[in-house]
This record gives C-alpha cells, sequence and structure tokens, in this order.
C-alpha cells in the first residue's frame, strides 16, 4: 500500500505560522550534503540512507538498521543554519516517504531553511515489512478484529530483529545521529500527531539542539495513546455511520451492496 500523508486542511492552514517562527535567521554555516544523491522523485532533493546501530547500547559490529533520510535544500540567498526536520504521524509513518508530498506544502519554509524527513526505524523505507491487515477490504478494516496468526507470523518473519529496540526514545537517538551526521549544531521541529510525542522525547533528551518546535495535535507524554485509541476510533465512526443510516440513499445503496445488486 503507497502510504499517504495525514496532514489535515488545518495543520497546512498553520504552516503560514511555521514559516514566521521558522523564518528568524540563525548564524551562518551550512551542512554538508556529500553523502546523500540527487532524489528521482523529489525535485532539489536530496537522498539517501544513514545507518545507525540496532541496538545502540552495543559494541560497533552488531546488527545496523539503513534509516532512508531525505533532505530538502533551502533555496534563499542566505539560509539559516539551523534546519526543520518534519516528524510525521502514526505511529508508523515514515516522514521521508512522505517527503514527496510534504515537502511542496512547505515551500514557505524551505526558502530560509533546509528540510529533513527521516524514516525512523521500523517506518517508511526504515520499515519492518509486514502487512498483516488487508487494506483494501473495508469491511476487515471496520471490524477492528484481531487476527492473532496473522500476528505470530509477522513476528516470525522478523527473524534475527530484536523488537525491544523499536521504541520512541531509541528513534530519536536514532534522529540525533542523523542530524549530527548531517553536520547540524541545532534544529527546529515540525511534528503531527504522533509525532509531537516524539518530539517533545528528543526535546527531553537533546534540550540544547532544539531551537524551535511546533506541534499539531499534541500527545502529551503522560498519556497512554495505544489503550485510548479504540475509544477515540469509536467516537470519529459512529458520527459518520449514523450520518449515512439516515440519509435514504446512502443507506439504501449500502444494504444493496450487501445483497449484491
Amino acid at each position: 500500500m503507497t502510504p499517504r500523508p495525514l496532514w489535515t486542511s488545518a495543520v497546512l492552514g498553520e504552516l503560514s505560522f511555521a514559516a514566521l517562527l521558522f523564518g528568524c535567521q540563525s548564524e551562518d554555516g551550512r551542512a554538508s550534503h556529500d553523502r546523500l544523491a540527487d532524489c528521482a522523485s523529489i525535485a532539489h532533493a536530496k537522498c539517501g540512507a544513514i545507518t545507525v546501530q540496532e541496538d545502540r547500547g552495543a559494541e560497533p559490529g552488531g546488527r545496523t538498521i539503513r534509516l532512508a533520510v531525505v533532505v530538502v535544500p533551502a533555496t534563499g540567498d542566505n539560509p539559516a543554519a539551523d534546519p526543520v526536520f518534519v516528524l510525521a504521524g502514526g505511529p508508523g509513518q515514515g516522514a521521508a516517504a512522505l517527503a514527496q508530498w510534504v515537502a511542496p506544502r512547505l515551500e514557505a519554509i524551505s526558502r530560509v531553511r533546509d528540510l529533513v524527513f527521516v524514516d525512523l526505524r521500523g517506518t517508511g523505507n526504515s520499515a519492518l515489512a509486514c502487512e498483516f491487515e488487508h487494506y483494501d477490504d473495508l469491511g476487515e478494516l471496520l471490524a477492528a478484529e484481531v487476527h492473532p496468526e496473522r500476528l505470530a507470523a509477522c513476528l516470525a518473519s522478523y527473524g534475527e530483529i530484536d523488537l525491544s529496540h523499536y521504541s520512541t526514545a531509541t528513534a530519536m537517538d536514532d534522529l540525533d545521529e542523523v542530524r549530527e551526521q548531517l553536520g547540524y549544531e541545532q534544529l527546529n521541529l515540525l511534528a503531527v500527531s504522533y509525532g509531537t510525542r516524539a518530539a517533545l522525547t528528543y526535546l527531553r533528551r537533546y534540550p540544547d539542539r532544539v531551537r524551535s518546535m511546533v506541534l499539531d495535535g499534541v500527545v502529551p507524554l503522560d498519556h497512554n495513546v495505544y489503550s485510548a485509541i479504540p475509544a477515540s476510533s469509536e467516537r470519529a465512526r459512529a458520527p459518520v455511520l449514523g450520518a449515512g443510516r439516515a440519509g435514504p440513499d446512502i443507506d439504501g445503496a449500502f444494504h444493496g451492496r450487501e445483497r449484491g445488486l
């Protein structure tokens, strides 16, 4: 399934504010993009991968992960040294995988600062490649049924991958290594939904590296987002289904499909 960005019109409408916040110039100095190549799908962007240890506490030589990275260099004549790192939602969306759709929306910011998109470990092109849901089956998706046998097959397919190292905190340590390897001293964070939780985690771990943050749809660190998802999904779904049942055309079409008409 091709990933699509979950950037709402409200988020995109707030980007003008983000452009103002990120627009103040910082000291001169540019990072190096020598390790990246021209992107095939994004004009004027650089693409590549940065390798990190799966177990960040282990000795060098252990299992590694390649993190997909997209950098859109600033287009202005006097760009700032500190870039904007974009953190996607989910959890599970890869920012680099969404860059071709999101980057054009951030053109005002990219005139002043580099834009950096990273597929964090377990997401996008840095993903644990296993899909256990049938995304083209709407009935299955709405049923919210758990299929233990599919989950077991996924886990078995991972082989030597140690899932205990795929956490938000570890992913933010990766993000700081990407920042360092790209040559940036400080960064600005633009985050949406789950990405706000990641941004807050990064701020807690690396406060001196963060110049500014724009958070949309904040997920606080003390909020158990996973246990709240079922009730939140039901609250969002119920009015939509209720409106459909109340409309005779929609209700008739739905039941007609059920009967195979």
